[in-house]
């Protein structure tokens, strides 16, 4: 594993938060959060602010290359 997907894992789990919370909190599916978190998805630029809003963690923070915009 990446240490990237291992980052946004672990951010998940700081918070508590399993793949099911943070999916309905963030209005993703399970599957995506396991898809994205595994480096089989990239999530366009809303999905992550929503990802990272639930997490409470700056956008670049979880997802340094959206600081300059475009998809993960």
């Amino acid at each position: 594993m990446s240490i990237r997907r291992e980052h946004l894992k672990a951010l998940r789990l700081a918070k508590g938060m399993t793949a099911i919370d943070l999916a309905e909190k963030a209005g993703l599916t399970e599957i995506k959060v396991y898809n994205v978190e595994r480096g089989r998805y990239r999530l366009s630029r809303e999905h992550a602010a929503r990802w990272s809003a639930v997490l409470g963690v700056p956008l670049g923070q979880a997802f340094p290359e959206h600081n300059e915009g475009g998809a993960v």
